[in-house]
């Protein structure tokens, strides 16, 4: 609740104390969103002991929203004392109808089109890495000026896609945030846009950081 207190509901209970539950839709082809069955809560912790209420479960969805590009995760009975914070949300694809061929999500893997070296004009992924001569070496150098690593915005170009790397911390990565030591597994992810040593933390804690989404 807002006010600090633990939230409780009766997971089936529609009508005394009815827990919030989960819609996934989709704009495609439609005006509004296409409504799929709701997850609900399945345990829940509370607020005073600075716990999170979990939701896990399985959505059945239609083909067309299996296909979409994009979809709409909405709440659906959630009283207004209760403030909602959302973190680490993971869907995934796990299985289709016999009856319907498979299929399996894959990452967008990209280059960047608003990536520019330097933030210099000149310098987007396809300028900057243009020589085969120099690309390798250019794909792995720091932007010193944004912290940005340029094969995680340029990785179409740096045939970065396919390596197991790109979506992984990097082993062995340490930092020093004012008195602070983390590693990529502890740290936190308030901390992922935090700048050390001129490069930005979620470029190097791609995976806890959840770098390509």
């Amino acid at each position: 609740n807002k006010d600090g207190s633990a939230f409780t509901c009766t997971p089936g209970d529609n009508r005394v104390a009815p827990c919030p539950s989960a819609h996934l839709g989709s704009r495609v082809g439609t005006t509004n969103p296409e409504n799929d069955p709701f997850l609900t809560i399945a345990t829940m912790g509370s607020w005073a002991t600075g716990e999170w209420n979990n939701m896990t479960g399985l959505f059945t969805v239609s083909e067309k929203l299996a296909r979409a590009g994009s979809v709409l995760l909405a709440w659906h009975r959630t009283p207004a004392h209760v403030q909602v914070l959302l973190d680490d949300i993971t869907l995934s694809l796990v299985g289709a109808p016999s009856s319907q061929p498979s299929t399996t999500p894959t990452l967008v893997c990209e280059d960047d089109t608003t990536f520019k070296f330097m933030n210099k004009k000149k310098k987007s992924c396809k300028k900057y890495l243009k020589s085969k001569e120099t690309r390798t070496a250019r794909c792995n150098q720091w932007d010193k000026k944004f912290g940005k690593l340029v094969k995680n915005h340029c990785p179409k170009t740096c045939d970065y896609c396919a390596d197991a790397e790109r979506c992984l911390d990097d082993a062995g990565a340490k930092f020093k945030i004012g008195t602070k030591k983390y590693k990529c597994k502890k740290l936190p992810r308030t901390k992922c846009n935090e700048i050390v040593k001129k490069k930005v933390i979620r470029e190097i804690c791609r995976k806890k950081c959840k770098f390509c989404g």
